[in-house]
């Protein structure tokens, strides 16, 4: 058994009505891009934004007061899609500069034959 040390992290900076957001990217060797999922609901996106082949992007216009919920989708060249993954939230703020990054460290065992 082999025990693997992994850091995962979160970094979001959120400046008014807007948030850059970060993920890894899919180990998939077919992925031509990526599709922004925002909604105001757990689990429930009412927005899709295509962002391209990249790993960081925006979301503006976001309403003082709401609570956002955002998850990512890979897609590849035929614009079949992965599930969701994981999703974050963001309660949107006025006039207020915050920056904050979260790390997380756990390790994961791994069984070998």
């Amino acid at each position: 058994m082999k025990t693997i040390l992994a850091i995962l992290c979160f970094s979001v900076t959120a400046i008014a009505d807007s948030l850059w957001l970060g993920w890894n990217a899919s180990p998939s060797t077919n992925v031509t891009g990526y599709r922004l999922l925002i909604g105001t609901a757990q689990g429930q996106y009412s927005v899709t934004n295509d962002v391209g082949n990249v790993l960081t992007c925006q979301a503006t216009n976001l309403s003082p007061g709401v609570t956002y919920y955002f998850a990512v989708v890979a897609y590849d060249s035929s614009s079949t899609t992965s599930i969701p993954s994981n999703e974050v939230y963001w309660r949107a703020v006025h006039r207020t500069v915050r920056s904050r990054s979260v790390s997380v460290i756990g390790a994961v065992k791994v069984m070998s034959n």
